[in-house]
């Protein structure tokens, strides 16, 4: 139940006001949808957007593009994608959303920082080819490892843990409530939402890189999809029930990441939208347990966020933006 200055904490309260804003959102939405479809317009990005291998054993027709009724369109426009190729100017004086400004750079820099630290996994050989080349390429990540290594032992969690790292320097850089902020309190509030920053950020890279796939990321430069994951397991100890570990990774996989992708297929944010939520999943109360004091900053720094991101619209001429807004806030309530 609702509290004073409190989040929403129950599970069931929440899922049932964010079901009345989507469902109004659905229904009144799809002209500011459209209006918003030519990207945030205020970026100076360079066209290096790196081409991803293809997945193995995707059908031209898979359950995601069933479920949508059409086939999304990969973006190919630098101007609706953030990355690590992605670098913004020197906040401009009069900047009238300086928050998001900054946001963006700390964003593309935490992307670098995700892409530095997952080449440096690769063997030697592969690693210099993709620095001659000058591409990152997405990648299995059972390809992603030293051969001789256990690849349980890589995968996932060092590459979880250098996103974890970085995510606290783009709060320190981007929020001075953050910045200033005890040091276990910074860790406890980002390790509280790790898990939804990383099933958005996900989600928002698999869109660009699978559009029409039942393909996700897992890391910033690794996928997965039911053909990987039947050789992904192939290292376990003999004693490993595999079979049953890929039945239960498949399950896991469609039932929780593949649902958040189609969310994020049919949204398909703007760069500004997209570095919003970033923003708003790092302040996020939705256990509804924290000490007022903190409960206060969280809903501050919300506020700020969500200011910004009407005046983005406003200046685009959307002044009924409600609706996008509901549905942006899906993910994160």
């Amino acid at each position: 139940m609702p509290m004073k200055n409190k989040i929403v904490a129950c599970r069931k309260c929440r899922y049932e006001r964010f079901k009345e804003i989507y469902e109004r959102a659905s229904s009144a939405g799809e002209n500011c949808d459209e209006e918003m479809a030519g990207g945030s317009g205020d970026e100076n990005t360079e066209n290096k957007t790196p081409q991803p291998e293809k997945s193995p054993s995707q059908s031209e027709e898979s359950p995601l593009v069933k479920s949508l009724g059409s086939t999304p369109q990969r973006c190919d426009d630098p101007e609706e994608f953030i990355e690590h190729t992605s670098y913004f100017d020197c906040e401009p004086s009069g900047s009238d959303t300086p928050l998001l400004d900054k946001m963006k750079r700390a964003y593309s820099t935490l992307c670098l920082v995700r892409k530095s630290g997952e080449i440096s996994g690769l063997h030697h050989l592969m690693m210099h080819a993709q620095l001659r080349d000058g591409k990152m390429m997405v990648r299995s990540p059972a390809r992603q490892v030293h051969r001789h290594d256990s690849l349980l032992a890589h995968f996932p969690y060092s590459y979880s843990h250098i996103f974890m790292s970085g995510l606290m320097d783009f709060g320190k850089s981007s929020f001075t409530d953050f910045s200033e902020m005890e040091a276990e309190r910074r860790h406890a509030l980002a390790e509280r939402n790790f898990q939804l920053i990383q099933a958005l950020d996900g989600s928002y890279r698999g869109h660009h890189n699978f559009p029409n796939e039942d393909t996700v990321m897992t890391t910033y430069a690794t996928y997965l999809n039911d053909e990987v994951l039947k050789t992904f397991f192939d290292d376990c100890p003999h004693e490993v029930d595999k079979e049953q570990a890929i039945k239960l990774s498949s399950a896991n996989m469609h039932q929780t990441v593949m649902n958040a992708k189609k969310e994020m297929v049919k949204v398909n944010p703007t760069i500004d939208e997209f570095v919003a939520l970033f923003g708003l999943a790092l302040w996020n109360d939705y256990m509804g347990d924290f000490e007022s004091d903190m409960t206060a900053l969280i809903k501050k720094n919300r506020e700020a966020i969500l200011k910004e991101l009407r005046t983005i619209y406003l200046r685009k001429g959307i002044s009924e933006f409600a609706p996008r807004m509901g549905k942006l806030l899906g993910f994160v309530i």
